[in-house]
């Protein structure tokens, strides 16, 4: 929304205009909406419409340009998790306007966005919380449209996951049994997940420590499993 010293009266509603002529309205509750654009269409506007009238139009540029996105550097998060420093290069020389950040918690979490003017090369993301998983995203805007996002999926803090992974016995031999293991669902892990560690103790084994068998690099499968 527009800041409140920005309009007088009571803000009714957002009109979103395509440069084809149509409009949608959206409530003045709404904080982002989807729109349904033809390839044709390569700018659309939105504006504020209050008791008083209607604001200027905010323009968003929905070209892609052929230029190379930025390069993300180091990111540094506070001890909390509440924040991030992004760092990044470009290489859009002389047609660079501004750049912007996107980021958005996984599974299912809302859009946020910042708006970074062209002579900054880093800014702070805040309100994250630790052990949430975030898609980042950072586009260059130039006089020729967007540039191809930088992204990255990043943890303002990872913490020790929430639970175990849940153990399936699959077959049972004289000297090997065979074992799969189900990846914790996202909201348990709470960080990135690098190894598995098997552990093994006999039945009539007096230690109460247990040996560690094996370490496994993770695999990209939803059921990684063991001989």
């Amino acid at each position: 929304p527009p800041p409140f010293e920005d309009y007088s009266g009571e803000l009714l509603l957002y009109s979103i205009l395509l440069d084809n002529g149509h409009e949608e309205i959206y409530a003045a509750a709404s904080s982002q909406c989807s729109v349904q654009a033809p390839v044709e269409v390569r700018v659309l506007s939105i504006s504020a419409v209050t008791s008083y009238g209607t604001s200027p139009p905010a323009f968003v540029d929905l070209r892609h340009a052929s230029v190379s996105g930025p390069f993300l550097g180091k990111l540094a998060s506070t001890a909390d998790g509440s924040s991030v420093r992004v760092s990044w290069s470009s290489t859009a020389g002389k047609d660079l306007l501004y750049f912007v950040i996107e980021w958005k918690s996984l599974p299912a979490g809302g859009l946020q966005w910042k708006k970074v003017v062209k002579d900054l090369k880093d800014s702070t993301i805040t309100g994250l919380m630790a052990g949430v998983k975030y898609n980042l995203s950072l586009y260059a805007v130039t006089t020729r449209g967007v540039s191809a996002p930088a992204s990255r999926l990043i943890y303002s803090r990872e913490l020790k996951p929430l639970s175990a992974p849940m153990l399936h016995v699959l077959n049972r031999e004289v000297t090997r049994i065979l074992v799969r293991w189900d990846e914790l669902p996202l909201h348990q892990q709470r960080g990135f997940i690098t190894k598995y560690t098997v552990y093994l103790q006999t039945l009539d084994s007096s230690s109460t420590t247990l040996n560690v068998s094996h370490w496994f690099e993770l695999a990209y499968s939803k059921m990684p499993s063991l001989c």
